[in-house]
């Protein structure tokens, strides 16, 4: 049985990867306690613990121009390096070498990279100039839940570094629970000519603390034919943001991913945009006072490519607002938008919801436009409307009605103004009054002793007044009987004589 889904994995693989080299699709015997296996050129090589573990077995795919890679255990690095020496970078990250092809089928196990805290080149695996990574996952007994994870950088890429000219082919696993400091959560598109192709997987649950927080692209190319893109964040494109380059959406589906500008992706600079087949964008969030761009925020001057039946609904602001395919409204120039939308095959089952992001009462965002009408106003008071061959986004409100509004929010806040302003009033008042009625004993106490106090005075007085003026010597009515006698027997003064 063990041979058997081998050989059913392997075959799966070479399936879904047409554009991928083909997995060795020979039957292999897993031997007991091997931990993975490097084929090169038709010899399959087994490793195991004691025989030097994983360093050993990437040093040795590294080595090859071309080598598959098979994981038979999770592989979680040692102090945030998951080995040294040939195939591995000084912080200890693993090396796809310039001009060489390494497949790496995860067959269920995780690739880890196990940083706590964010280091310089923090990312799991770096794609050198002209090398190919071509990532999967065989083993549909563990629901092909295989990944690269534990990412943790002070710079960009979280996840996988890719650079100038290099190529990533993801088909099946996943590149999740990467954190970055920079741009590109999970994968960064760092130089002219890198490409990244998604037929299958999943790039979910990364985090960017700028741009990209699935995949951030400074240019290059990403075609997406299949897959899903969810559950990332960053302040912008919380799935893809893209400053140069091309993005080709033609399946997949890019949801619940979250940033303060472009929810979905965003799209800036001089980066182009294009739908094909049915690719589905939604249950993104544009989340902060400021936010714009739920589904897709459109900054570039290069016009969106549309055919197929792309799918751009239920997307919204952390308000509720819908808000899916946003154009940024030139402020320069009265009622234009940076970037106008173009058909190039566009059926009429598609469903994309638009708004504007700006100021505009009557804003064409389409030039010779031939294709369905299959949008779908975002706010109340916009409509769209088709003059000629160009579909103009028109606000139904008049300008005298916007006004009358303005006014009716100054008239309303100077009430609410003038209705606090008379609580406190009142308020004040109240309990000056409650403070006095709280205190009645305490003034006729105070009262009683004002009115002691005049009685006292008035007593003084009345008796200052009978008090006879004081004399040195006694009245006649005051001299008692004895003094009398007394001055009666004294001998007369005698007479000085000369």
């Amino acid at each position: 049985m063990r041979l058997q889904r081998i050989r059913a994995a392997l075959v799966a693989g070479a399936i879904l990867t047409a554009v991928l080299p083909v997995l060795p699709a020979r039957a292999i015997t897993v031997p007991e306690g091997c931990i993975g296996s490097v084929t090169t050129n038709a010899s399959t090589a087994f490793y195991y613990e004691h025989t030097g573990g994983f360093s050993a077995l990437w040093q040795d795919a590294a080595a090859a121009s071309e080598a598959t890679v098979v994981l038979y255990a999770d592989w979680t690095g040692e102090d945030g390096a998951l080995g040294s020496g040939r195939g591995f970078t000084d912080s200890g990250a693993l090396v796809i070498p310039a001009g060489h092809e390494v497949t790496i089928d995860l067959y269920g196990n995780t690739l880890d990279r196990g940083l706590k805290d964010p280091i310089a080149d923090g990312e799991v695996i770096l794609v050198e100039e002209g090398a190919t990574l071509n990532l999967g996952d065989t083993n549909s007994e563990l629901g092909y839940s295989g990944a690269v994870s534990g990412g943790h950088s002070l710079d960009t890429a979280g996840g996988i570094q890719v650079e100038a000219g290099a190529t990533v082919n993801l088909w099946g696993g996943s590149v999740s629970r990467n954190l970055t400091y920079v741009n590109g959560g999970g994968i960064m598109m760092a130089g002219e000519g890198s490409t990244l192709n998604i037929t299958g997987g999943s790039i979910h649950d990364n985090h960017a603390m700028l741009d990209g927080g699935a995949v951030g692209m400074a240019a290059g190319s990403i075609k997406i034919v299949g897959g899903d893109i969810t559950g990332n964040s960053a302040e912008s494109g919380g799935g893809i943001y893209a400053q140069a380059g091309s993005i080709d959406l033609q399946g997949g589906t890019v949801s619940e991913n979250s940033a303060l500008y472009g929810g979905g992706i965003l799209i800036n600079g001089t980066a182009e945009l294009s739908f094909k087949g049915t690719p589905v964008l939604q249950r993104n969030i544009a989340s902060g006072e400021e936010a714009a761009g739920a589904g897709i925020l459109a900054l570039s001057q290069t016009p969106i490519r549309l055919s197929g039946t792309p799918t751009i609904l239920n997307n919204v602001t952390s308000s509720g607002d819908a808000s899916n395919l946003v154009l940024q409204a030139d402020p320069a120039v009265k009622n234009t938008v940076f970037t106008h939308l173009t058909d190039t095959g566009l059926q009429k089952e598609a469903k994309i919801g638009l708004s504007l992001y700006g100021k505009g009462r009557h804003v064409p965002f389409t030039e010779s436009w031939t294709g369905p009408d299959c949008f779908i106003s975002d706010r109340q008071n916009y409509e769209i409307r088709t003059e000629g061959d160009v579909l103009v986004l028109h606000c139904t409100s008049s300008i005298l009605e916007d006004i009358n509004m303005t006014l009716v929010w100054i008239v309303l806040c100077a009430v609410l103004l003038l209705i606090a302003v008379i609580g406190i009033i009142v308020f004040l008042v109240r309990s000056r009054r409650d403070r006095r009625q709280e205190r009645p004993d305490e003034d006729d106490e105070y009262e009683d002793e004002e009115d002691e106090e005049e009685e006292d005075e008035e007593d003084n007085e009345a008796y200052e007044e009978d008090e006879p003026e004081a004399s040195g010597e006694p009245s006649e009515e005051e001299v008692a009987p004895w003094q009398e006698e007394a001055a009666e027997d004294a001998p007369a003064p005698e007479e000085e004589t000369e």
